[in-house]
């Protein structure tokens, strides 16, 4: 499903930092209910305040119908680079290189610029770029947050992945806009929750997969075609399984007016 509103990445709660840090580190573990606060890398002032989390399991902040395909939720840092933390640890990198994702999907960008020029247009290609560019200490604002859709298709692109994005708002496949398709694919999910962060989500064997985001078919290379054939047959079980909980929640409501 495409989002035209834009996901953004956590915001920051300064004011409270070693209260904050004290119970984020008493409740982390793969699965805990973990406020989606800020924990800075250091003491100096932080802008922004995010929503908490009032006490809701992250697993039920994912979407309902994919739950029962997720068989982990593993949080990171929510410092405002809690999207490209994700990314590198799902990559078996460690969050703590999430820098190092920063400057490839920049590195992506400059060798693709004709193609995400075409895709995004020069004024929004200059806007991903500037938020990509964080220095490692920098205080990170909401200008620079990870982003969906816009760096969907460049984290697919850069590391050679199926990402696939899960919110309430709507969940999406990026696939890689160029290059042929391994016969062995990777893929890594990240979940949205709160409107402002961003977690890990480790999915059980072959989940559905919701239908791949519009642009690619428009935009992609010739030899990247074959990214979504191994996926067609998910992404059909998807759209059914979407369709079936609709149907149930008009058979509800129309249960619910009856005498």
């Amino acid at each position: 499903m495409w989002m035209k509103q834009a996901i953004r990445s956590t915001k920051r709660n300064p004011s409270h930092f070693e209260k904050v840090a004290k119970h984020y580190n008493s409740l982390h573990d793969s699965n805990s209910t973990v406020p989606s606060v800020n924990v800075p890398t250091n003491s100096k002032p932080r802008r922004g305040r995010p929503k908490k989390n009032k006490g809701t399991p992250l697993m039920e902040k994912m979407p309902i119908k994919f739950q029962p395909h997720i068989s982990k939720i593993i949080d990171v840092l929510p410092d405002g680079n809690c999207g490209f933390r994700a990314v590198a640890a799902l990559l078996g990198m460690g969050e703590h290189l999430w820098h190092d994702i920063r400057k490839k999907m920049i590195d992506e960008m400059k060798i693709r610029a004709e193609k995400y020029g075409a895709m995004y247009g020069a004024k929004l290609c200059q806007t991903i770029i500037d938020a990509l560019h964080v220095a490692p200490e920098e205080l990170v604002t909401e200008e620079k947050w990870f982003t969906i859709p816009d760096m969907g298709y460049i984290v697919a692109t850069t590391f050679k992945v199926v990402l696939i994005t899960l919110s309430n708002s709507g969940s999406t496949t990026f696939l890689p806009l160029a290059g042929a398709a391994p016969i062995s694919h990777h893929i890594i999910v990240l979940g949205h929750v709160n409107r402002n962060h961003w977690v890990q989500a480790k999915l059980k064997g072959k989940h559905p997969i919701p239908r791949t985001a519009p642009q690619w078919r428009y935009h992609r290379d010739s030899d990247a075609e074959g990214w979504e054939t191994s996926y067609k047959r998910r992404m059909t079980q998807y759209q059914k399984e979407l369709e079936e909980q609709n149907l149930t929640k008009e058979q509800i409501v129309v249960d619910l007016t009856k005498d």
